[in-house]
């Protein structure tokens, strides 16, 4: 169902406004992504959650979803994300970078990009999607030995470093989004 009425409206850079992704929920799986986008003023402290996430290269494979009426293209990787991030019963609030600027506006994106810092200081949580998993088997482990890790607990925890556990470690600390720079900001 497409509609003529544009998919972006000019944000007010005076009013610090940026647009927020209201992604809506759905209990079947398999169901297409929709969603819609508010525009919002980071004045007024709204609650919302930012994805930190890799786009991909340009040979990724293009998704769609559907996005305020409009049918939008995505990368394999952020569809993934949406699929994972949505939930089945409340609409989530969320700033992405490729959807919630327009990515045709240069105007629009010199001015959203010197925003960013803010946005992600004035999330609620920034939530970060490394792909999906190629396996299932120690990522628990793999997760807790990273947060140990955080926190410095590793000094007294008695970790069994087996070669499942170490190889999970390893294929998630080497995913591409430890390997961007804007990961710094975010």
């Amino acid at each position: 169902m497409a509609t003529s009425s544009p998919l972006y409206r000019n944000l007010c850079p005076s009013k610090e406004e940026i647009r927020l992704l209201e992604l809506h929920p759905s209990d079947a799986l398999a169901s297409d992504i929709t969603a819609s986008l508010s525009v919002v003023s980071l004045r007024d402290n709204p609650s919302y959650v930012a994805l930190s996430y890799t786009w991909g290269g340009y040979s990724i494979p293009i998704r769609t979803i559907s996005l305020s009426g409009h049918t939008k293209t995505v990368t394999d990787n952020l569809r993934a994300a949406l699929y994972a991030l949505r939930d089945k019963t409340e609409t989530r609030l969320i700033w992405i970078d490729a959807l919630c600027i327009d990515q045709e506006d240069n105007t629009e994106k010199d001015h959203q990009i010197k925003l960013m810092r803010k946005i992600y200081r004035k999330c609620a949580s920034c939530w970060i999607w490394l792909g999906g998993a190629t396996s299932i088997a120690g990522i628990e482990a793999a997760v807790q030995l990273l947060e140990n890790w955080a926190r410095d607990e590793h000094l007294n925890a008695n970790v069994n470093f087996d070669s499942t556990l170490i190889k999970t470690v390893t294929e998630l600390t080497t995913r591409a989004w430890f390997s961007r720079i804007w990961t710094v900001q975010e």
